[in-house]
């Protein structure tokens, strides 16, 4: 992934915001959008709860509730 997108441009816009006292972070949609599609294909056995993204514009969002055999969550490393 291109450096230029995980760092503010002249404007201050775009980059990465990691928050640790809060369960957001803002991603560049041109950073995010590749590591979304990544975590989607590797989570295909979890249901999306489509109605939720749409509602609160935040996603991908899965239905983990009724797996019966745990559930295994990707790990993401963001090295600074």
């Amino acid at each position: 992934m291109p450096y230029k997108y995980l760092s503010p441009g002249e404007d201050g816009n775009g980059g990465v915001i990691i928050d640790s006292t809060t369960t957001l972070t803002l991603i560049a949609r041109e950073a995010f959008e590749p590591l979304s599609d990544e975590f989607i294909r590797q989570t295909c056995d979890y249901k999306r709860i489509k109605e939720f993204e749409d509602v609160t514009g935040l996603g991908p969002c899965f239905n983990v509730s009724r797996c019966q055999n745990g559930v295994a969550f990707l790990e993401l490393r963001l090295y600074f």
